[in-house]
């Protein structure tokens, strides 16, 4: 009785600190973005501080060196989107694993001059995608009328 009650409180405990998005339209999801872009992952590094990001000061980060491919969004002031982007390391935290080689769509905050992303507040279809990997998109996956509306999309 005991190893099933601290099994349940595991449980309990661990969703407790799972992270948690309310779900948004695409179109709300780009607006509250600073930045939406098609990238290819070229280098994942873990553990990386990010002193640019205030709101986890002194806590490690993912790192990924990307490609823009297609840049939909930026703020007004950047003429080029930096082509690193940090993640927080831990998954109660939202952060997001992507592989080396595969391309996404990515949306995130800019802080500091430094791009930011996590699960929360990704670009996606109203409808579940069939066969999605997870809770960001590759590319390959974008059904073809998101990609399609993503530019033209009004805030």
């Amino acid at each position: 009785m005991r190893s099933i009650t601290l099994f349940v409180l595991s449980i309990v405990i661990g969703s407790a600190f799972a992270c948690k998005c309310l779900p948004l339209k695409p179109n709300d999801a780009y607006c509250k973005a600073d930045w939406v872009s098609h990238v290819k992952i070229r280098l994942r590094s873990t553990k990386q501080p990010n002193s640019s990001d205030p709101n986890r000061p002194g806590l490690n980060h993912i790192k990924y060196d990307v490609e823009h491919v297609k840049v939909f969004k930026k703020p007004n002031d950047v003429q080029t989107l930096p082509t690193q982007i940090f993640t927080p390391s831990e998954s109660a935290a939202c952060g997001l694993i992507l592989d080396t080689g595969n391309e996404y769509l990515l949306a995130g905050r800019m802080n500091n001059g430094s791009l930011t992303t996590v699960i929360c507040g990704q670009v996606l279809p109203e409808q579940p995608v069939e066969n999605a990997s997870g809770v960001v998109l590759q590319w390959s996956q974008v059904p073809k009328d998101l990609a399609q509306a993503i530019p033209n999309f009004k805030c």
